[in-house]
């Protein structure tokens, strides 16, 4: 019998990547500038803070592709019992997307993804094309990786993350609020056979 896989993206799914930019921001401005994750309302978060804050982005993005980084980013809350519930319904895999320009980025996420859910590198897709990936769900933050990945696949498997970054921009996509819901849907893909 084939393996059913549930593809999961990491930034913004399993690691806090935007909490951890707008703490840097907070840090590198000494508190004058403190902005959370609600904040945010658009995919690359300095789209959604006042004009005066693009000037830190380049700055910012710099500090997040120094060596250590990506390895130091914070887990996003529920996300490990997430991952675990997956686990029980098919063999998950994690689909990301490099950070451009960062030199060490991909080996300190296998290294990440090792030591917070136990993923080894049989266990990560290294890709900037998502929708190329052969799983049986697809989960992603970003609208249109979720939009490709159906397009490309011809299946309703695809389903989009919700952050308070992609609220703008959903559509009429199948919305996850949390792993419960994203399991319920899973189970359900299973039993209809992929």
């Amino acid at each position: 019998m084939e393996e059913f896989v549930i593809g999961v993206d990491v930034d913004d799914v399993l690691a806090s990547f935007t909490a951890d930019a707008l703490r840097r921001l907070s840090e590198h401005t000494e508190g004058r500038h403190h902005f959370t994750v609600q904040d945010v309302s658009t995919w690359d978060p300095f789209d959604s803070l006042p004009q005066e804050m693009l000037s830190y982005r380049m700055l910012i993005y710099d500090a997040m592709k120094a060596e250590g980084a990506c390895f130091a980013l914070p887990v996003e809350p529920g996300a490990r019992e997430g991952i675990e519930l997956l686990r029980s319904l098919g063999h998950v895999m994690a689909v990301t997307h490099p950070f451009k320009g960062a030199k060490t980025w991909t080996h300190e996420r296998e290294l990440w993804l090792e030591k917070h859910f136990g993923m080894h590198r049989d266990d990560i897709y290294n890709c900037k094309k998502k929708y190329r990936v052969h799983v049986d769900v697809f989960v992603d933050d970003k609208v249109a990786n979720v939009e490709e990945w159906r397009a490309f696949h011809n299946s309703p498997a695809g389903v989009l993350w919700a952050t308070p970054m992609n609220r703008s921009t959903r559509g009429a996509l199948p919305l996850m609020t949390d792993w419960k819901k994203l399991a319920d849907f899973v189970r359900e893909v299973k039993q209809r056979g992929r």
